[in-house]
Formats: C-alpha cells, structure tokens, sequence
C-alpha cells in the first residue's frame, strides 16, 4: 500500500515589483486605505479616493502597491504579524491543542474586531478577486497555516510538522468561513469562539490520534 505523500506546497504568489520608498508614506497610504474601504465599501473603493484621502498621486500608490487588490490583500495579510508576536509570549499559557487553536483565533479575532467594517469589506472584496488575487490570498493563509502548526509542535507535538501542517488547513478554511458569516451577523468575539470550539475539538481529537499512531508505528518499525 502507498504511503499518501504530504501536502504539496503552494506555489509562492508571484511579487510585485513595487518600490519600497519612503516607510512614512507607505504607512500613509495603508491607513488611508482602511478609512476609505470601511467607509466607502470594497465596490466604491478606487486608487484615486485612496490617493485623496492619504495626500498622494495615484501613480505613487501604483508605484507602492500596484492594484487596489494588492492593497486589500496587505491589509487582509497584516493580521498575521500580532498572531505571530502573540505566540511568541502566549505559547506556554495553553494547556491543550484545542486552547491553542483557539487561543490562535481569538487573537486574530481581537484586531478583526477593532474595525469589523473594515473586516467585513475586505472578505467583501475576495469575490471579484482574479487568479494571481487568489494566489496572494492562499499565501497569506499558508502564513497563518505556518503560525499555527509551529506553535502546535513547539509545544505538543515536536517533530510532527505533516500531521500539524494537515490539521490546521481545515482550521483555517473553518475560521475563514465563521468569520464571513459571523460579520455579516455582527458576532461578539466570544460567539465565533463559541461556534467555532466543537470543530476545533474534533480536528484536534482526531490529530491527537494520528500523532500517537505515527509514533507508535515509529517504535515497532
């Protein structure tokens, strides 16, 4: 019998060949662009309200993020850098893997849920989005993926990275759906969690049993 070979790896969306620039006006241009979007809607966005609103040229906004698409996916991308401090100094808190699946959403959640427009317009905005969109998106995700499954071996399941890696994929897609729908409904925090939990337990229960079935095949090999 074959053994299944593990999840191929995405393909690395393919960069944009933007200037850096100055960070002061990237940073302009990136807030400006919330504001616009929370308040004008994914639809009604363009480079040119952006441009208003942050005091630039919509060339310069081409020329530091090319597409209002792009854009959207760096905001929608910006939610992975707290998760990833959080773990830095939350990892040692959890107590089970279901906690610290969890544990991984609510932080996500937490800044969601300062501008749940904004989350809102830019889940809006994955409904036009075109192939390469789609490609920066399912990097983003492959980032979170990342996140989550190293704290999963760091601190439960060490050297385990297929079983890990193959658990969260179905986290991710879970949370993505629960909060689609969770921000048309206007959820509190604790309702996603709530929602989301019985899924988690499983996913975690049935990685629990994979891992304890490969280290046991490990010891009679």
């Amino acid at each position: 019998m074959n053994e299944i070979s593990p999840p191929s790896k995405p393909k690395p969306a393919r960069r944009s060949n933007r200037i850096r620039g100055n960070d002061e006006t990237r940073r302009r241009i990136f807030k400006a662009a919330k504001v616009v979007l929370s308040r004008e809607g994914a639809q009604k966005t363009t480079i040119r309200k952006i441009a208003k609103q942050a005091g630039v040229s919509s060339g310069l906004i081409n020329q530091y993020y090319g597409t209002k698409m792009e854009l959207i996916l760096e905001i929608f991308k910006a939610g992975n850098r707290p998760l990833h401090e959080y773990f830095k100094t939350h990892l040692e808190q959890f107590k089970t893997p279901t906690d610290l699946a969890l544990g991984a959403m609510k932080a996500y959640l937490i800044r969601e849920m300062k501008d749940p427009e904004l989350a809102r317009q830019v889940m809006a905005s994955s409904w036009v989005w075109g192939v390469e969109d789609e490609n920066r998106f399912a990097s983003n995700l492959d980032e979170l993926i990342a996140i989550v499954s190293t704290g999963l071996q760091e601190k439960f399941y060490p050297g385990q990275e297929f079983l890990t890696v193959t658990a969260t994929y179905p986290l991710s897609s879970i949370f993505v759906g629960v909060l689609r729908m969770g921000l048309q409904r206007d959820w509190p925090t604790e309702t996603y969690l709530s929602v989301m939990k019985p899924s988690f337990v499983m996913l975690m229960t049935g990685l629990d049993q994979q891992v304890k079935q490969s280290l046991s095949k490990e010891n009679t090999d």
